[in-house]
């Protein structure tokens, strides 16, 4: 049994980070456990510390670390299976370190946006949960695909933006509601993920600093070389650009028809370029 769950983890990225969250959540009923025994305020202490709160009295760190913790067991359970269904449907396009990168900055962009929002109307609030990194994936798949058929418990048939504009009208009917702090957050990790959907790259900062070399820079760099590597760089490039194209065309086409009605071929380009 252990075997498997650890070869399990090992098979993805995605596997690793919702095992981190599960740890995250042990480690979190633990304390509290302790603290209910002990008539300590252990899991005061806790949300107090690690949660994100919009005082004065608020850490830096709280803006990543509010995430690993959650309101309790269906709190937990709810955000680690739409966290696993999010993460999959996004990966038919994205690598799995892009989807992560992207979890962690919908979980500091919808942060900062209940901070700002909270400060504003001036009330106090504490958030913890992961919904805000769950939000950017899934409404990053969505923009993609919205047409893609999910079930629903395995049963009821809807197409992915209904799911996004479900969540999303959720998330305003709660604004005036008790967890508003949440729900800014959600919104602002779910604008995030559809604004950047089709630039996973933008995302790494590496490439940031290898914008400097551009195509036009490149060749001239490979004029310096002997005719038959200029050859041979122009066909690499051709190559590359021809398979950018080609992709650009078949997210075109999910975008309008949805990912069900690719061909065989173009499925199996886009698995090969998300391993990519």
């Amino acid at each position: 049994m252990i075997n498997q769950i650890i070869n399990w983890i090992q098979e993805s990225t995605i596997n690793k980070w919702i095992a981190i969250l599960c740890l995250c959540f042990l480690f979190q009923s633990f304390v509290e456990t302790l603290g209910w025994l002990t008539n300590l305020p252990f899991e005061e202490l806790l949300f107090n510390f690690f949660g994100l709160q919009n005082n004065f009295s608020w850490k830096i760190h709280s803006l990543l670390t509010y995430a690993f913790l959650h309101n309790g067991f269906f709190h937990f359970l709810f955000n680690v299976f739409t966290f696993y269904f999010s993460a999959y449907l996004l990966h038919t396009f994205w690598r799995g370190n892009q989807i992560i990168r992207l979890f962690l900055a919908g979980i500091l962009f919808g942060g900062i946006s209940s901070l700002i929002a909270s400060s504003l109307m001036q009330k106090p609030v504490i958030i913890v949960g992961a919904s805000a990194g769950i939000f950017s994936i899934l409404f990053a798949a969505t923009r993609f695909s919205p047409r893609m058929s999910v079930y629903l418990f395995g049963v009821i048939k809807v197409p992915l933006w209904l799911i996004s504009l479900s969540l999303t009208l959720i998330s305003v009917t709660g604004l005036n509601g008790s967890n508003f702090g949440g729900e800014w957050a959600h919104l602002g990790g779910g604008l995030l993920g559809f604004l950047i959907a089709k630039n996973p790259e933008s995302l790494n900062l590496k490439n940031h600093k290898k914008k400097i070399s551009s195509p036009l820079k490149l060749k001239k760099l490979f004029r310096k070389k002997s005719f038959n590597n200029l050859s041979i760089d122009e066909k690499e490039m051709d190559s590359a650009i021809d398979r950018s194209k080609y992709l650009n065309k078949i997210l075109d086409k999910i975008n309008d028809n949805g990912y069900e009605n690719l061909n065989q071929k173009e499925k199996v380009f886009l698995e090969k370029y998300g391993e990519k």
